[in-house]
């Protein structure tokens, strides 16, 4: 199972830890992973860009944590993610928790 869990305060997203595999196909052929994995290193790279965020690459791991106010990046990622999930659920496991 893939886990993304938002932080929010307020109505601001302050970070996103994405961990997991989905474990829907082979190694090399889960396609489910593939859109998670690209979704991500799409949101690292803007967020990098941006530079008001911290992220962490990890083995089986993300982590982006928002520095600033504006969290356009991030909500893009929430959408991005959630439709993932709507026709996978078996495999990825969206979460928004207040901090």
């Amino acid at each position: 199972m893939i886990y993304a869990r938002f932080r929010e305060h307020g109505d601001t997203l302050t970070g996103l830890t994405v961990k997991g595999h989905s474990g829907s196909a082979a190694h090399g052929e889960d396609l489910v992973c593939a859109a998670v994995s690209g979704i991500m290193f799409g949101l690292c790279n803007a967020c990098d860009q941006l530079g008001s965020y911290d992220i962490e690459v990890a083995d089986n791991l993300i982590r982006i944590e928002n520095l600033g106010k504006d969290d356009t990046v991030l909500r893009v990622g929430l959408l991005q993610l959630q439709t993932v999930e709507e026709t996978n659920r078996r495999y990825v496991k969206v979460e928004i928790s207040e901090v």
